[in-house]
């Protein structure tokens, strides 16, 4: 039964106008709804003793005593269906009302006209009330809804044949799960054939639609959505605020492709992708760049443009896309997505997330939680109908045809996409959660920014950054080489001469070869990737048979020997003696060694080779006969008459 807020106004102990009888409603955790001006709620939602008080304030405005409180009878009538405890405390109303209409002398046609004005729905016949009478003959008024409760008994659901239901379950489970789903209307119209052919209990649509309703809720959601679905919805996701956080504590990074053809500086044409950064606090937008598609070396100007002009990031948050977590820019560290090239061998190199020294947290698609940097985007997606870009726009699949025009130049794309990024951090009249009323991107920024020290590029950093890193092997001179390159002088000989035959990271910059290399350890598993030496300087050849050739490898001749001549030992002929006489004083008289008399030992073959004596050498020796020696010297002659 519906109730009004002013219904309960007034109510002993209770709050004295309709704002504050909603704000207790608030308190218990009742209910209200508007209805136009009206603020209505349920009477079975109010606690107990506020129900009892407002049926005794209603049996005194009908002057009725409302008698003892029966709660068995409220307790049976709450088990209802809604429908028959709406019913029965509107009956209850109706006849105090008739009650009260009979005391005051009236007739029934002017309690019936009374009646239909007060409730809009009042029974015509006066039988009806006389039934109501019979029922509450000696019942308190306090207990006439409980007796004026239809006779609701229930009744048995027609069950249906459980190979049925699970034909039904099956269809669901098997439907395809994009757009609206498959409706169970549609299942139970072709389960409706299958079981006429088949002779199966297949009651009507409402029956299932019941029988549907009272399963499992986790089961019906996987048959309506799929599993995939619904394990995004049933995730019970920890909510996370950016409060707390400084200023480049965390930073997010995507790309856009621009719908605006422009002219590169090689002539090409195209439209440009931009790798942007939003920081996760403020949301201002700390560094960007543009490239023809979104790939690694996009992403590392963007990193770059990031650091030099507001600092380093503790942290970096990226999408699944393959720019970001490629060798470059995730080597080293450890992605969510893409993990398949992480078994390489050279994904240890340092990429420049590990450079700089940030870590990297991935968040994809199947995370289904938006990018920051894509909220960003949609505050600058107007970029791409500006009215400078006049018919250089690139239309959509939906979009109408504009105006033929030839492209911008790209300095004019850089120069209105950076005025745009401007306005949007220095914008005041933003809803950013976390920023002060009035304050901008920038400004907060700025604030956040303060006590917190910059972690700027370190020029060693930017060294790095710039370098190409390939596993070499150090050959046997100390020197490394590849790509028609040698480096590697005798300032870094004794070192790299410990990693002979062994294979190393080495890092040059592809735009300067002259420039210096670095060295890291690759081989040792557990110092992979550290560097241990910094600078190892390139060989500088010179031309064949030049003066300066001559005099440099003199240089070097000269060099080694001095360098040599230091392990020499001091005395090496006096030390030969002492290791000779020391083998001698080894070896005792029953262990010398026996020689062979002076002489030649002659071979007599005209008796053969006797058998040794009996102790003095083996058991059984073969003897020469003369018939073996003859066919002996045959053999030889006719080898040497073949050749």
């Amino acid at each position: 039964m519906s109730l009004c807020v002013t219904d309960i106004t007034g109510l002993p102990g209770r709050p004295k106008t309709p704002m504050g009888v909603r704000k207790m409603l608030k308190r218990l955790g009742v209910p209200v709804r508007q209805v136009g001006k009206r603020f209505e709620f349920e009477l079975a939602d109010l606690p107990k003793d506020l129900q009892n008080e407002w049926r005794r304030l209603t049996c005194e405005e009908h002057h009725l005593d409302p008698g003892e409180y029966d709660d068995a009878a409220h307790v049976a009538l709450e088990r209802a269906p809604v429908s028959v405890r709406e019913r029965a405390h509107d009956n209850a109303l109706k006849l105090m009302f008739v009650a009260k209409m009979e005391a005051a002398g009236a007739t029934w046609p002017e309690i019936a006209k009374e009646g239909k004005a007060k409730f809009g729905r009042f029974p015509s016949s006066r039988n009806t009330v006389k039934g109501w009478k019979d029922k509450t003959d000696g019942v308190a008024p306090a207990n006439w809804a409980p007796a004026l409760a239809p006779a609701w008994k229930g009744g048995e659901r027609d069950e249906p044949t459980p190979e049925a239901w699970a034909s039904l379950i099956n269809r669901m489970n098997l439907s395809g799960k994009n757009g609206t789903g498959f409706p169970l209307k549609h299942a139970h119209k072709q389960v409706a054939k299958e079981a006429a052919a088949k002779g199966w209990d297949w009651p009507k649509y409402h029956t299932i639609l019941r029988r549907w309703n009272d399963m499992d809720p986790i089961a019906r959601l996987v048959a309506e959505v799929g599993e995939e679905r619904a394990t995004a919805l049933l995730t019970l996701r920890l909510p996370q605020t950016a409060e707390g956080m400084a200023a480049m504590d965390m930073v997010d990074g995507d790309g856009r492709e621009f719908k605006v053809r422009v002219r590169w500086p090689d002539g090409t044409v195209g439209c440009p992708w931009v790798v942007a950064f939003a920081d996760r606090r403020t949301r201002k937008t700390v560094g960007w760049a543009v490239g023809k598609s979104e790939n690694s070396d996009v992403t590392e100007a963007a990193i770059v443009h990031m650091c030099e002009t507001h600092g380093r990031p503790q942290r970096v948050g990226f999408d699944n896309g393959s720019a970001f977590n490629s060798r470059r820019i995730a080597g080293g560290l450890t992605p969510a997505y893409r993990t398949k090239q992480t078994r390489n061998p050279d994904w240890a190199v340092p990429g420049v997330l590990k450079i700089i020294g940030a870590e990297l947290h991935n968040k994809g698609v199947g995370a289904k939680t938006s990018n920051l940097q894509e909220n960003v985007w949609s505050h600058l997606r107007h970029v791409d109908n500006d009215p400078r870009f006049h018919g250089a726009q690139r239309p959509g699949p939906n979009d109408p045809t504009p105006p033929k025009g030839e492209p911008v130049p790209l300095e004019v794309f850089e120069a209105v996409l950076a005025e745009a990024i401007h306005d949007l951090n220095t914008a005041t009249d933003n809803r950013v959660k976390g920023l002060k009323k009035g304050e901008s991107r920038a400004q907060a920024f700025e604030r956040l920014l303060q006590g917190n020290s910059k972690r700027v590029l370190t020029p060693f950093m930017r060294r790095r950054l710039a370098m190409t890193w390939k596993i070499k092997t150090v050959r046997a001179d100390g020197r490394i080489a590849f790509d028609g390159g040698l480096f590697g002088d005798h300032t870094t000989q004794r070192e790299l001469l410990r990693h002979v035959g062994k294979e190393v990271l080495i890092g040059f910059n592809p735009r300067d070869f002259d420039a210096p290399a670095m060295v890291c350890h690759w081989e040792d598993e557990t110092r992979r990737g550290s560097l241990f030496l910094e600078e190892l300087p390139p060989v500088t050849p010179t031309r064949h048979g030049s003066t300066e050739g001559r005099r440099a490898a003199a240089t070097e001749k000269q060099r080694v020997r001095q360098l040599v001549r230091k392990f020499r030992a001091a005395h090496p002929e006096a030390d030969v003696a002492k290791l000779r006489e020391a083998a001698m004083d080894a070896i005792g008289s029953a262990d010398a060694i026996r020689r062979p008399e002076a002489g030649v030992v002659e071979l007599h073959t005209d008796s053969g080779f006797k058998a040794a004596e009996p102790g003095e050498g083996a058991a059984e020796v073969s003897y020469l006969t003369e018939e073996r020696l003859r066919n002996f010297i045959e053999a030889t002659e006719r080898q040497l008459a073949s050749r």
